[in-house]
């Protein structure tokens, strides 16, 4: 099932998954929602995340575009670093290959990657998995 498809919302909808709010003009209009969608569909990522073992998972973080560059989003990744230091254990979270400069410069390393296809799209993206941030 491709992301993005309407069996993939049918099925997203029915799952039960707590719906995520994106507002579809300012993220970029459908197209953004539907990498969005093609992001956080497939289970494999679920197994991956399994794989690791004991860990902290960053699931989503997002800094406002007028927020940007300030430190924000350094300084919640820190917080979670030195929780997951405090029990022995890495940080783990999935991105866009676009985000990955900004984890590698806060510790991170990317531990596999892999290619998404999007409806209506003839390009795609990838998304990596990256672990580490510890303190």
């Amino acid at each position: 099932m491709k992301a993005g498809s309407h069996r993939y919302y049918y099925s997203l909808v029915s799952s039960g998954a707590a719906p995520v709010y994106m507002d579809r003009e300012y993220c970029g209009g459908d197209k953004a929602v539907r990498r969005f969608a093609a992001l956080k569909q497939d289970s494999q990522w679920d197994k991956k995340r399994e794989e690791r073992g004991r860990m902290w998972y960053i699931g989503i973080l997002g800094t406002h575009p007028s927020f940007q560059g300030k430190g924000y989003a350094r300084r919640l990744l820190d917080v979670v670093a030195n929780w997951a230091a405090r029990d022995g254990v890495e940080c783990y979270l999935e991105c866009s290959v676009d985000n990955v400069p900004f984890y590698e410069k806060c510790g991170y390393r990317i531990i596999w990657r892999t290619d998404i296809n999007v409806v209506g799209e003839d390009s795609g993206t990838s998304l990596c998995g990256m672990a580490g941030g510890c303190k």
